[in-house]
């Protein structure tokens, strides 16, 4: 006789082990300690053989049925009920192992072993501050393009379009790494190419002009906070780089002897090695703040427990000096583009140093050391300059 419900539910446990049977080799086993657990017999290859279905009331009758109904199947295609089971289990163990964050965590320590400590660290804040909280308890190998991008979309949504397009470039390295090792099919950010919002195409404050360029050093020059903002924000006068390539500026990455900071392409906007020419004043910079270091990074946080200069305090410096909506740090850029072009340095030279692509596909073949004693002399004439008019 068929099993029902209320035959299930009132039915006591006694001293021993007792079955209740419902059809087809399934039935309810009733143990002493008043467990009940679906099991069903079948015989496959001429062998009896039992599948454990689970516990009551946790899989309802219905389902217990339809289990078995699936094991019927499974059986007239000769595959073994039991054998499918384990196969999934392991699948699942497999699967809830590969989580995103645990190949990514293997993708890090992977670059510790020949990337600078600053590096490292700046990709790791991204990945465990960023893309964890959305995709780290993923099985990897289950995440789908549409679901990354809506990750990537969530941190543009925080006004961090830069960080999306940083986030989605780490994404894809995890991906390439769980690949190569079979535990993704392929990566997915690939398609994602173009979906995000543009970050290239934005004007900021700036000053472009000797006459007003050279006040601002001056009030530079009087700022009264910390004195690793004050020489981060020379650095950035002299050298022109991008915030996020100064920020995260390692002792690893610079060659006082040869007079270059070499900066690695994690960093790059545009994804490739960099070098800065290295002069006379950026060098001093560099000596003063070695008085004070406490790390692999240059410009550090006066905060405790933070070790890198957060993402505000530059443009809160420009604030404290009268600068509000007149400049921002990335504006420098702007500032030593516009007055070397006026002086006549040659276009391809500015461009290579500030790390700028050509849109001409054979000028954009890449070496880092392209014009290299043209940037070497014009950083110079640069930082000259700029020293100049902080003294005038």
């Amino acid at each position: 006789m068929a099993l029902s419900d209320l035959k299930i539910r009132t039915t006591k446990p006694t001293e021993r082990d007792f079955k209740l049977s419902d059809a087809d080799g399934l039935y309810l086993l009733v143990r002493p300690n008043g467990s009940k657990l679906w099991r069903l017999n079948y015989r496959h290859l001429g062998k009896n053989k039992t599948l454990a279905i689970g516990k009551y009331p946790d899989i309802a009758l219905s389902t217990a049925r339809d289990k078995r109904a699936e094991a019927r199947r499974l059986l007239a295609e000769g595959v073994d009920p039991s054998y499918r089971k384990q196969v999934e289990v392991a699948k699942a163990k497999v699967a809830a192992a590969n989580t995103f964050e645990a190949v990514a965590e293997e993708y890090l320590a992977s670059l510790a072993r020949d990337r600078s400590e600053g590096t490292v660290r700046a990709n790791s804040h991204i990945l465990r501050k960023k893309v964890y909280p959305l995709l780290g308890r993923r099985p990897i190998a289950e995440l789908r393009p549409h679901e990354i991008l809506e990750a990537l979309q969530s941190i543009e949504d925080r006004g961090q379009v830069d960080m999306a397009h940083r986030a989605r470039t780490l994404i894809g390295k995890v991906f390439q790494l769980a690949a190569l090792s079979d535990r993704a099919p392929t990566d997915p950010t690939v398609v994602l190419r173009g979906r995000l919002k543009s970050w290239r195409v934005q004007n900021r404050a700036s000053v472009t002009s000797e006459q007003t360029f050279a006040p601002l050093l001056r009030r530079i020059d009087t700022y009264e906070g910390s004195p690793n903002v004050r020489a981060a924000m020379l650095f950035l006068a002299h050298t022109f780089v991008r915030t996020v390539e100064l920020r995260f500026a390692t002792w690893s990455e610079i060659d006082l002897e040869d007079g270059v900071w070499r900066i690695p392409e994690e960093r790059m906007k545009m994804g490739r090695p960099h070098d800065v020419p290295l002069t006379a004043s950026t060098r001093a910079i560099l000596r003063d703040m070695a008085k004070f270091r406490r790390g692999d990074y240059i410009f550090v946080s006066a905060h405790v427990g933070k070790s890198v200069l957060g993402d505000g305090t530059l443009r809160k410096a420009m604030k404290s000096i009268g600068y509000q909506g007149r400049m921002t740090p990335h504006g420098f850029r702007s500032s030593a583009s516009s007055i070397l072009n006026e002086r006549g340095y040659r276009s391809d030279v500015i461009e290579m140093q500030l790390a700028h692509v050509e849109k001409n596909a054979v000028r954009r073949a890449y070496n880092r050391t392209l014009y290299w004693n043209e940037r070497v002399s014009m950083m110079q004439d640069w930082s000259n300059l700029v020293d100049g008019w902080r003294k005038r």
